[in-house]
Formats: C-alpha cells, structure tokens, sequence
C-alpha cells in the first residue's frame, strides 16, 4: 500500500492498469492473504502483477524506489514507536517514507532482531536512515530535538506546504466592516466630490540494503 496508499497508485500508474485496488484489511484476518483487484489490458495487468510480486519480496526498483532494512536494538523500540504509535507517524510524515518496524516471525524476523524496513525514492530513504541514525543516538525521546532546519515533523511538511496564519475573529470582525464601510460610502457618494473614487477592496478569509544502528552508536553497514 505505502504511505497514503502511494506505492499502490505508483503501481498502478506505472503499469498503466485502469484499476488496482487492495481489498481492506478489515475483511480479511490479520495475518491472512489480502486480495489486490486488478483492471486493464492482458498487457497492463500482467505488469501490474509483475510489479506487485517485486514489491513484494524487497524489490521497489520497478516503480523507481529503494528500500532498506535498518537493524535497531530491542531496546529502541519503543523510542521509535513513540506513545500510540506518535513517533513512528512523525518519521514516516518528515521523511516521505514508507517505515514499518518489524519483529515478528509473521513479518519476517525469525531471529529475534527488530529492524526497520523503509521504502520510498532513494533520496529520501537515505535521509530517513540518516535522521533515523541520528535520533537513536540522541537522548531523550523527542523528535523535535533532532531534526535539522527545513525538516518540520508535522503533515504539512511533506510537500514543503507551510499553513497559511489564522487570522483571528476580530481581525476578520474588522476587515469586513471596513469592506462594508467603503462599499456604503461609494454608494452614497461618501460626502466627496471625487467621482473616481477608488472601488471597494475584496476581502479574502484569510536497491535493498541491510544496516544496522544501536542506541549508543549510530553506525551501519550496507550490503547488497
């Protein structure tokens, strides 16, 4: 699926399939097989499928992205997640990236080492393995504390869209009687001789590798 259902749109676009739609996991029990819709040409569709099996198993290389699995300590976990799951949303929300920690059997750890998968276009996976680096080997459990100027761990940074400032009601309470004020007084003449008074003003609402990290050293290495 990917972050905000991206992978599977890149999927779809990339095979040029008039629909591939994943059926919700609410239907399905947990761990069992969930059933991806397919719709387009013989052509298209078994390109999709082709795609779908690649990602699968690791490899994002056909829809232009990368992945990498970073080992973490077991007793990072937790920092990672964060409370309900916080700090995990605000590493996916800055990088761009798809970050999922696994480790359990039925996500693929059969020897007990938690890791990090994450997926996404190689630029930002390797930037989310740098803040990722940075933020175990820091102290404390804040996010915030790590992130360096431009990154901003909130929804609006992930296009680089900043929030326009709210204005407050009595801002808006004055900007509108003035409005109301100016379109009376072109309307009545205002007391003035000069016919060319300006108009009223209009005013608007405002390749897959393995590294691995610990709590105490932020080191990796990378393998093919």
């Amino acid at each position: 699926l990917g972050l905000r259902g991206r992978t599977i749109e890149t999927i779809r676009q990339t095979s040029g399939v008039i629909k591939c739609h994943m059926q919700e996991k609410r239907d399905v029990d947990k761990w069992g097989p969930i059933h991806v819709q397919i719709l387009g040409t013989h052509e298209c569709v078994e390109a999709c499928v082709k795609l779908i099996n690649g990602v699968l198993v690791g490899d994002h290389t056909g829809i232009g992205h990368s992945t990498t699995i970073v080992n973490i300590d077991p007793s990072v976990v937790g920092k990672i997640m964060g409370h309900k799951g916080q700090t995990i949303k605000e590493l996916t929300e800055t990088t761009s990236c798809y970050i999922e920690i696994q480790q359990y059997p039925e996500q693929g750890v059969t020897d007990g080492q938690p890791r990090l998968f994450i997926a996404g276009p190689p630029i930002s996976v390797d930037q989310a393995v740098t803040l990722i680096e940075r933020f175990v080997a820091a102290p404390g459990s804040r996010l915030e504390t790590v992130l360096g100027p431009g990154e901003i761990s909130r929804p609006h940074a992930q296009h680089g869209v900043v929030p326009p400032p709210q204005s407050s009601n009595s801002d808006n309470f004055t900007a509108l009687s003035s409005a109301l004020s100016a379109i009376a007084r072109a309307s009545t003449g205002g007391g003035s001789n000069n016919s060319s008074a300006s108009s009223p003003s209009v005013v608007h609402a405002p390749q897959q590798s393995t590294r691995s990290t610990s709590p105490h050293n932020a080191t990796g290495s990378t393998a093919s």
